[in-house]
């Protein structure tokens, strides 16, 4: 498990988030940042970030119950593919990149689907409350 807090990349992540949002054309930048994504994290942890910040409500919702089938089965490229597209589009915020690594961690450490129910209310508010922001 990654602890995020501890990646020697954590403000050039930052950095390059916010890079993204104010440039026209960031694929550079985006690039970077899935170069980042791919040798700092392992491959589950890009996959739940991936379905954190790109899934729907009913797609998150289902980590609860097929969190650790699910791991195995997806595939990590087309997690970063999903990830890249969603930085390419300017949507995600330093904030939201934080508490999604930050859920990203918890979700790997539990055990139960009960235990996950609880981060993934924790997450869906936190989603809420950026989409209230941007709407």
């Amino acid at each position: 498990m990654t602890e995020f807090d501890d990646i020697e990349s954590v403000s050039d992540l930052q950095q390059l988030v916010e890079e993204i949002s104010i440039i026209q054309t960031p694929s550079a930048q985006v690039d970077k940042l899935m170069q980042i994504f791919r040798s700092s994290m392992s491959d589950e942890e890009v996959i739940v970030l991936d379905i954190l910040l790109t899934g729907s409500r009913t797609e998150i919702r289902e980590l609860e119950d097929c969190l650790w089938e699910l791991l195995g089965l997806e595939d990590v490229t087309e997690s970063l593919i999903s990830l890249h597209d969603e930085f390419m589009d300017g949507v995600v915020t330093n904030d939201l990149l934080t508490e999604a690594l930050a859920h990203v961690n918890k979700l790997l450490d539990v055990r139960k689907p009960e235990e996950a129910e609880h981060i993934i209310d924790n997450w869906l508010e936190i989603l809420n409350l950026e989409w209230q922001t941007v709407d």
